[in-house]
């Protein structure tokens, strides 16, 4: 069976991205002509999983997601759970020879991750899925990030940011440490996604419990740590 999982994304820097996240290798240009149907802006595509491939047939891959539609196509690389790295050159390939619009690379690596911006101009949109990575990202010419944890504290993410284009790159650095601070909190309360789940429950909207078999966060470790995460979040609260 065929799955989709449509994410809608929201920043506090304006940035609207509606991704199509494609799970199976079968079908795909008819999913992809469903996002179109849908009002979708692009299409985040994640590597194939299960079977390691090549990097010959990922580049085959995203080029007939590409092919198969009138949407900008990005790629998104999170190896660690689909056993699958998409190597920087074939990035660079994909974009220079396919128009590969930009990518999400989650691996944690930041020699991966600058690998992309080194095979590619600034008409790439690289976007940091790794949030201990945000600022060395901007730094380096990433045009932001997606972040899932920063559901529950936006306008911590948003400061990185934004500190950063406006020039204070001490406010900036500030902010990111901060940040750290928060994922490592979360972190303590349980696996993710169980932990993100429950802290923005608690914080924003009831988003619900993480599905089986993922286990339920440490309701008892947030209610521990609440105050001092908040003590954080609120020198960047609006």
């Amino acid at each position: 069976m065929n799955k989709k999982l449509t994410i809608v994304l929201r920043t506090n820097v304006t940035l609207y991205f509606i991704c199509l996240v494609l799970f199976a290798l079968a079908a795909i240009p008819f999913d992809v002509r469903l996002a179109i149907g849908e009002g979708v802006a692009a299409v985040s595509v994640i590597t194939p999983s299960y079977w390691r491939m090549s990097q010959e047939a990922l580049y085959r891959h995203y080029a007939s997601v590409i092919h198969a539609t009138t949407l900008p196509v990005f790629a998104y690389n999170l190896p660690q759970n689909t056993g699958n790295n998409l190597d920087p050159e074939t990035v660079g390939k994909l974009y220079r020879q396919e128009g590969l619009a930009g990518a999400k690379d989650s691996c944690a690596v930041w020699e991966n991750t600058k690998g992309y911006m080194d095979q590619v101009d600034d008409g790439f949109c690289m976007l940091v899925g790794e949030d201990t990575l945000c600022l060395e990202g901007l730094k380096y010419g990433s045009k932001g990030s997606i972040s899932a944890p920063s559901n529950a504290y936006t306008y911590v993410m948003a400061a990185i940011y934004n500190r950063f284009v406006a020039g204070d790159l001490e406010g900036a650095q500030q902010a990111q440490d901060d940040w750290n601070f928060i994922i490592r909190r979360f972190n303590a309360v349980g696996a993710f996604p169980g932990s993100f789940k429950l802290t923005t429950s608690r914080l924003t909207s009831d988003v619900g419990p993480a599905r089986a078999p993922v286990l339920p966060a440490d309701e008892a470790k947030l209610n521990e740590l609440l105050p001092e995460l908040e003590a954080v979040a609120a020198k960047y609260r609006p």
